[in-house]
């Protein structure tokens, strides 16, 4: 097979797959934070992200919110997407280092979380570094954040 036949081959092969339809292409998808500070999501029980390098604030801004019901949420270029817990292999009781993950989907949206536990609470809580992938019509951005699973 010639380089030709291997170029068109994988240009067609290519346009299979599902283009980045977002709005905005010339730029990473835009995952934005979750107002929380009424509690309207999540009320104690279940897993918060935020970023890096930061606390959780008092305004409760997160970058993705999971209740112990199984709904999670993220926000897209400004819009709340709500989510539905499909994977979720976190224990709260472990070994710092140890690896967990969960996934949550809705519609044309998908949200892989990669947790490593950096401590943990009494019985019921796991504190771990994470990065977040968002996948929104194809368009993918990873995130780096910092989280806390439990109650």
């Amino acid at each position: 097979m010639t380089r030709a036949h291997i170029a068109t081959a994988l240009l067609c092969l290519t346009s299979l797959l599902p283009a980045c339809t977002f709005d905005r292409n010339d730029r990473a998808l835009s995952v934005g934070f979750i107002d929380n500070s009424r509690f309207d999501y999540v009320d104690g029980c279940g897993c918060t992200f935020w970023p890096p390098g930061t606390e959780r604030s008092a305004e409760q801004r997160q970058l993705l919110l999971a209740a112990t019901n199984e709904r999670a949420w993220v926000n897209i270029e400004g819009e709340l997407i709500e989510l539905v817990k499909t994977y979720d292999d976190v224990r709260l009781q472990g070994r710092i280092g140890d690896i967990y993950r969960q996934r949550y989907d809705a519609p044309d949206t998908s949200v892989v979380v990669t947790c490593r536990a950096t401590g943990f609470g009494d019985t019921h809580a796991v504190d771990c570094d994470a990065s977040i992938a968002v996948t929104k019509n194809a368009c993918t951005t990873t995130l780096a954040a910092r989280g806390s699973c439990g109650c």
